[in-house]
């Protein structure tokens, strides 16, 4: 089956997806955004009749899902019986790693992927990050500073209305905020206490944005709103096609998830952005005469020097009686709960710090008094999330040997001669682009 012509195809819809299609609708391009997973309605962003969310550690959930095939998806920090439903199953959506090197990757495959999961916090980075080999922090200068990007960070910051607020500090650069974000009476203890006792380091409300309530990203229905955007669900991209003489990109070849018919749609221009690992996956399996290694692997790096999200999860008690000021209204969604939190920004190797035991840096976010705690008590739970900023030091081989599940078949087999060793001087763009 051929598809129509469009200017562009985006292939995947989530954060680098939906502002991909934004960006070239509002430009006047057509475009076509081809997503893996299903359609998602409003009713998939209501809790079920009945159930109450409960923002405690949702253990029994997580039991259930791992029972019913989620084992890989009920270990993410956001996981809960609510969202259950936009996070694949790990049995029909299975991968393989060598068995001293696990991997957890946490995929949602619907229309805007992982945005409805994510933890949503927006801070920008600085220089320390994007320039930490020349401080001492070792890895390699990005070959942008924070200065090209401030301007794109504003932007994005104006259309998502960032909720957070203006805190001064080096390492994480102040951003334009639609809305200040509170702190919970305990949040602020905690700050007290953790800046007292290290003063360099700082305690700050989330800089986040708000979920929009429905089931398309901010990005994408403005995108629909152009008139000039046609999303097309359950399309697994298998290749991107390319021309056999000049070897630029022509358009893509993807299965229908739900009948397994191989379609092609074609294009002027074709922008990758199915998340790191799926981006990898589908360029090399775009091998041709001109491009033997995988398209955009003529340097043989295709698959290094990228990141998927990895946070760490943690969790403590801090005393119910250490609170202080009065208690403020917390942002809240029928189905995600209760939002917001403290923030840790980055302070090792930076300003003026330097750990010679230690390369680059990591920052903390987390929450206290915002989650129920079962059998209460005069503790309240404080939950963590401690983030990696570039600093996988050492090699994580992660073999590409699974393949899409479209039924029963698997027509997207991935050589394991291919691996993915994680050892980033620094972060990968999260999207690739193949010109015309």
């Amino acid at each position: 089956m051929t598809g129509t012509g469009y200017d562009v195809i985006v292939v995947g819809s989530g954060a680098a997806g939906g502002f991909a299609a934004k960006e070239l609708t509002e430009q006047g391009l057509s475009v076509l955004v081809i997503e893996a997973g299903r359609s998602l309605s409003a009713s998939d962003l209501k809790p079920p009749a009945g159930q109450d969310r409960g923002d405690n550690v949702q253990l029994f959930p997580r039991m259930k899902a791992t029972l019913s095939g989620q084992h890989i998806q009920s270990r993410v920090a956001f996981f809960s019986e609510t969202l259950k439903h936009l996070f694949v199953n790990d049995r029909q959506h299975g991968y393989t790693t060598p068995k001293d090197a696990p991997f957890l990757w946490i995929r949602g495959r619907q229309t805007g992927g992982r945005l409805h999961t994510f933890g949503r916090v927006l801070f920008r980075w600085s220089d320390y990050d994007f320039k930490g080999a020349g401080q001492g922090a070792g890895g390699m200068d990005w070959p942008i500073s924070y200065a090209d990007l401030a301007p794109w960070y504003e932007k994005v910051e104006r259309f998502l209305g960032i909720h957070g607020t203006r805190d001064g500090i080096e390492t994480a650069p102040d951003g334009v905020m639609a809305q200040s974000t509170p702190l919970t009476p305990e949040e602020r203890s905690f700050r007290s206490a953790v800046e007292t006792r290290w003063p360099s380091r700082h305690v700050v409300p989330w800089r986040f944005n708000p979920h929009n309530g429905g089931p398309l990203p901010s990005s994408l229905k403005a995108a629909m709103a152009t008139g000039r955007l046609t999303v097309r669900p359950d399309a697994v991209a298998r290749e991107v096609m390319t021309d056999p003489a000049s070897g630029r990109a022509t358009g893509v070849c993807y299965v229908e998830r739900k009948t397994g018919a191989v379609c092609a749609v074609h294009a002027k221009a074709v922008v990758v952005c199915a998340s790191p690992i799926e981006s990898v996956r589908l360029l090399l399996n775009s091998r041709t005469r001109l491009h033997p290694d995988g398209l955009g692997n003529s340097s043989g790096t295709l698959g290094h020097y990228f990141m998927d999200q990895c946070p760490s999860l943690m969790f403590g008690r801090w005393p119910a009686a250490s609170r202080e000021g009065e208690d403020a209204p917390l942002p809240a969604h029928t189905l995600f709960g209760t939002t917001g939190g403290l923030y840790i920004p980055r302070y090792e190797n930076a300003c003026g710090a330097h750990d010679p035991a230690f390369m680059r840096g990591y920052t903390y976010q987390g929450s206290i008094g915002r989650h129920a705690l079962a059998g209460g008590g005069a503790t309240y739970r404080l939950r963590s999330w401690a983030s990696g900023k570039c600093c996988l030091t050492v090699p994580t081989p992660l073999p590409l040997t699974r393949a899409d599940a479209i039924g029963g078949a698997s027509p997207c087999p991935i050589s394991a001669a291919h691996s993915m060793p994680m050892n980033a001087p620094y972060c990968a763009s999260r999207s690739a682009i193949a010109r015309t």
